[in-house]
C-alpha cells in the first residue's frame, strides 16, 4: 500500500491537472487575453502575469514531473553516484575486510586521498542543504515560474496539496482498519499462551534480553511502571536491565524515597538475581557518582532487586566531545558500557584519542565498571551471540508477552540482521491531554497501526525497538550526534549491512506517554517541543546521501562487489521516499498553503490582471472542496478505528472500560477544530528542521515530562494482569 500510494499520487497529479486544464481551455465563457484589448491596454504589461494562449499542457507535465520532491531525490541520487565515482582511496589494496571493516571504513572517512577528501567535504556541505532545497527550493521555483506560468503553477499547487492530504488519510483509513484487526487479534491471545516460554533445543542457547532505558528527569514513578511491565514477563530472569542515567540530572533526590517505600512490601519476587542492588557495588558506585541521579538509581535498584537476571546502572558523562545531550548520546555511551560489561568491544577501528570521542567514551565506561565486583556473574557474558538488545523510552509500558514473542521470532530467524518494532501508542495520559495533542496521538497511533498492517510499507524503528547485540556491534553502535536515534539506527543498520538488515514487525503494542505540563497551553508547548525533536529525523535524508559515496568507494576494495552497492541503493531509495513523504510533504503543504493564500489576496486586489487566473482559483477551490469532503470522511473513519483501538488497549492493558461510540464522537470533534492546527504545526516543524540542518548540528531540547498515574493504581493493575 505504501509503495502503491506513491504511484497513485503521481498518476492522480497528472490526471487531475490534465482534466483541470482541459476544463479551463474548453470553457466557452472564458476568453483568451488577446480578446480583451481594453483590459490589456489599461493594465501595465509587467503586471499581466498570464500570457496569451492559455494553459500549456507541455509546461504542466514538465512541472509535475520535475517540480516534485521525488524528481529532485532522483537527481541528487545520480549526483551522489557521480561523487562516489570520483572518490579515490589512498591505499585500496590495504583495506581489510573483516566483519567490522565497513563501519570502520565509514568512520574514518573512507581513507580518501587529499583531493577526494576535498570533494567529499564539499559533498557533505551540499547534503546538509538537501532538506532546505526540498522544502524551500521547490516553492522558490514555483514563485519564479509564476511570472510566465501562473496557471500551471496554480493548478500544480492546488492538486498537490489536495491529493497529498487525501493519500495520507486514505492510507490511514484503509490499512488502519487492517492494523486494527491485527491489534485486536494480538490482544486476544489466550492467557495460557502468555505463560508459555519459547522452547529451545538442547543445542540452542537461551536468548538473553538486555533492556536499555535511557532517561533524563523522568520521575521514579514513571520508570517504575516500565520496570514493573518488564517484570511481568515470564522471561524476567533471562533479562538484564541497564538504567542509562544522565550525570547532568539533578532533580531526582526528592523522588527516591517514595519508590523505595512503595516497594518495601512487594511480594512475589522471582529468584535472587545478582544485580546492582544485591551487593556492595551500588554503594561504591554511588560514592563515586555523588549526584541526585545516583539517589534515583539507588531507589530503583532497591525496589527491583532480584526481579531480573541482572540490574545495572551507568551514567552518561556530560563532558564528552561531539556528544550533545539526548537519547542518542546516552544510548551510545550505554552501548559501550554494556559491551565492556559483557567483556566485548566495539572494534570499529576508530583511532584512540580521535575527535569523535570514542576512546574517551570507552575509558569513562571502564572507570565505572571498575567499581563493580570482579567475580560477580554477568548475564549474557558467556553467550553474547544470543543477546537481544531492546532500547526503550523510560515511560514505555511493555505487553507482558512482548519478550516471549520476540524470543520466538528471533529464534526462528535464520539470520541476525533484523530489527523488531512494535506499534507505539501514546495513550497513557490521553485523557488529560489537550485536544491538539489528542489529534496528534490519534494520527500517530493510526499511522503506527497502518504501517504495521502493510507488508510493503517502509518502516523505521521508533521510540522502542529490539535488535541483536551482534548487529549493533557490527554496525558500530549508535551515533551520538544524530538526534533521531531510532530512525538513524535503522538506516545505519541497513546501509552498513549493504541492505541485508530488515525491519520485522512485532504484533504486540507498547504504550507510553505524551509530554505533559501543569497547564493546558504548557502541555501544548511541550508537545510542540517534542514535535520539533521528532522532526530532526529529517536530517537522516542528508545522512543517506553522505554515506552512499563512501559505500561506493568501499565496494571497490578487494573482495567486494559493486553489485552489493547497487543493491543497497535500490533499498535506500524507498527510505528516501519515506522520509520525503513524512517531512517534505508536510513542509511543502505548509509553504504552498501560504503561497495560495497570497494568490487569493492578489486576486482580490486585482493585482493578477484578468486572464483565467480567477477561473483557475475558482475551479481549484471546487476541486479542493471535493477532496476536502473525502479527507473529512476518511478522517472520520480513522477516528472510528482509533476509538476501537483505544478501547481495546485501555481494556486489555490498562483495565479501564470506555464507550467506543462516545469516544468516536469526541474524536471527530477534536479532528474538526484541532486537526488543522496539528498539521500546520507538523509542517512548521519540518521547515524549522530543514533550516536547522543548514548549521550542520542539531540541538536536543527536553520537553516537560508527563505526570504519572497514581503509583498504587498502577501496581494494582500489574497484580491483576493476565
Amino acid at each position: 500500500m505504501a509503495r502503491s500510494s506513491y504511484c497513485v499520487l503521481v498518476h492522480a497529479l497528472l490526471a487531475s491537472e490534465v482534466l483541470l486544464a482541459a476544463a479551463i481551455q474548453t470553457d466557452g465563457h472564458v476568453q483568451k487575453i488577446e480578446q480583451l484589448p481594453s483590459l490589456t491596454d489599461t493594465v501595465p504589461k509587467h503586471i499581466v502575469l498570464v500570457k496569451p494562449g492559455g494553459t500549456e499542457m507541455k509546461s504542466l507535465l514538465l512541472l509535475t514531473v520535475f517540480g516534485s520532491a521525488y524528481g529532485l531525490l532522483a537527481f541528487f541520487l545520480v549526483v551522489a553516484l557521480c561523487v562516489g565515482g570520483c572518490l579515490r582511496q589512498q591505499d585500496e589494496e590495504g583495506t581489510p575486510t573483516d566483519r567490522f571493516w565497513l563501519p570502520r571504513f565509514v568512520a574514518t572517512g573512507g581513507n580518501l586521498g587529499s583531493v577526494s577528501q576535498i570533494v567529499y567535504r564539499g559533498w557533505v556541505l551540499i547534503c546538509y542543504t538537501l532538506p532546505s532545497c526540498l522544502v524551500f527550493g521547490i516553492p522558490v521555483v514555483m514563485i519564479i515560474l509564476l511570472i510566465d506560468h501562473v496557471e500551471e503553477v496554480a493548478m500544480y499547487i492546488f492538486v498537490l496539496t489536495s491529493v497529498s492530504g487525501l493519500c495520507i488519510v486514505l492510507n490511514l483509513a484503509i490499512t488502519g482498519a487492517i492494523g486494527l484487526c491485527r491489534l485486536q487479534f494480538a490482544l486476544s491471545v489466550p492467557p495460557e499462551r502468555s505463560e508459555e516460554q519459547p522452547e529451545c533445543s538442547p543445542e540452542q542457547p537461551k536468548v538473553i534480553h538486555w533492556v536499555v532505558l535511557p532517561q533524563y528527569k523522568e520521575s521514579v514513578e514513571i520508570v517504575s511502571q516500565t520496570l514493573e511491565s518488564l517484570y511481568r514477563s515470564s522471561l524476567s530472569q533471562q533479562m538484564g536491565v541497564l538504567l542509562a542515567m544522565e550525570a547532568r540530572e539533578s532533580e531526582a533526590a526528592e523522588k527516591a524515597s517514595a519508590l523505595a517505600e512503595a516497594f518495601s512490601g512487594s511480594s512475589g519476587v522471582r529468584g535472587s538475581g545478582e544485580g546492582l542492588g544485591s551487593g556492595g557495588s551500588l554503594q561504591r558506585l554511588l560514592e563515586a557518582r555523588e549526584s541526585e541521579a545516583a539517589e534515583k538509581a539507588s531507589a530503583l535498584a532497591e525496589a527491583f532487586s532480584g526481579k531480573f537476571g541482572d540490574l545495572q546502572v551507568c551514567y552518561h558523562p556530560d563532558d564528552l566531545p561531539q556528544d550533545p545531550p539526548g537519547k542518542a548520546s546516552n544510548c551510545a555511551f550505554a552501548f559501550h558500557w554494556l559491551l565492556l560489561y559483557l567483556e566485548l568491544d566495539l572494534k570499529d577501528g576508530r583511532s584512540p584519542g580521535g575527535d569523535d570521542g570514542t576512546e574517551l567514551r570507552r575509558r569513562r565506561a571502564m572507570e565505572q565498571l571498575e567499581m563493580l565486583p570482579l567475580n560477580a556473574p554477568r548475564l549474557g557474558a558467556e553467550a553474547a551471540a544470543n543477546v537481544m538488545l531492546t532500547v526503550g523510552d523510560a515511560d514505555s509500558v511493555f505487553h507482558h508477552f512482548y519478550f516471549e514473542e520476540l524470543t520466538r521470532q528471533s529464534s526462528a530467524s535464520p539470520t541476525k540482521q533484523h530489527i523488531w518494532q512494535s506499534p507505539i501508542l501514546h495513550v497513557k495520559n490521553f485523557e488529560s491531554s489537550p485536544a491538539p495533542v489528542k489529534v496528534g496521538t490519534l494520527f500517530t497511533s493510526m499511522n503506527e497501526l497502518a504501517v504495521h498492517a502493510d507488508p510493503n510499507s517502509v518502516a523505521f524503528p521508533y521510540s522502542t525497538y529490539s535488535l541483536p547485540l551482534e548487529l549493533a556491534r557490527d554496525v558500530g553502535g549508535w551515533d551520538p550526534e544524530w538526534i533521531s536515534e531510532d530512525w538513524h539506527m535503522g538506516i545505519k543498520c541497513m546501509l552498513m549491512t549493504f541492505g541485508q538488515c530488515t525491519l520485522k514487525k512485532h504484533p504486540l503494542p507498547i504504550c507510553n506517554y505524551t509530554p505533559e505540563d501543569v497547564t493546558y497551553f504548557g502541555t501544548i508547548r511541550a508537545r510542540w517541543v517534542q514535535m520539533r525533536r521528532h522532526a530532526m529525523g529529517f536530517g537522516d535524508l542528508s545522512y543517506i546521501f553522505m554515506i552512499l559515496p563512501l559505500l561506493q568507494v568501499a565496494t571497490r576494495s578487494p573482495g567486494c562487489s559493486s553489485r552489493a552497492f547497487f543493491s543497497t541503493v535500490s533499498k535506500a531509495f524507498p527510505l528516501l521516499l519515506r522520509i520525503t513523504s513524512v517531512h517534505v510533504t508536510l513542509g511543502l503543504l505548509t509553504v504552498f498553503g501560504v503561497i495560495m493564500a497570497v494568490l487569493s489576496v492578489l486576486e482580490l486586489t486585482d493585482f493578477i490582471a484578468a486572464g483565467r487566473i480567477d477561473r483557475i482559483i475558482t475551479l481549484g477551490r471546487e476541486f479542493q472542496a471535493l477532496l476536502l469532503g473525502a479527507v473529512v470522511g476518511c478522517g472520520a473513519v480513522s477516528a472510528c478505528h482509533f476509538a476501537r483501538a483505544y478501547q481495546l488497549v485501555m481494556r486489555k492493558l490498562e483495565r479501564q472500560r470506555t464507550d467506543a461510540f462516545v469516544d468516536w464522537c469526541r474524536f471527530c470533534f477534536y479532528l474538526l477544530w484541532a486537526g488543522p492546527f496539528f498539521f500546520l504545526a507538523a509542517g512548521l516543524c519540518s521547515c524549522l528542521a530543514a533550516i536547522q540542518m543548514l548549521r550542520g548540528n542539531m540541538d536536543y531540547v527536553v520537553a516537560p515530562k508527563p505526570r504519572p498515574r497514581p503509583l498504587t493504581e498502577e501496581y494494582e493493575v500489574c497484580r491483576e494482569a493476565d
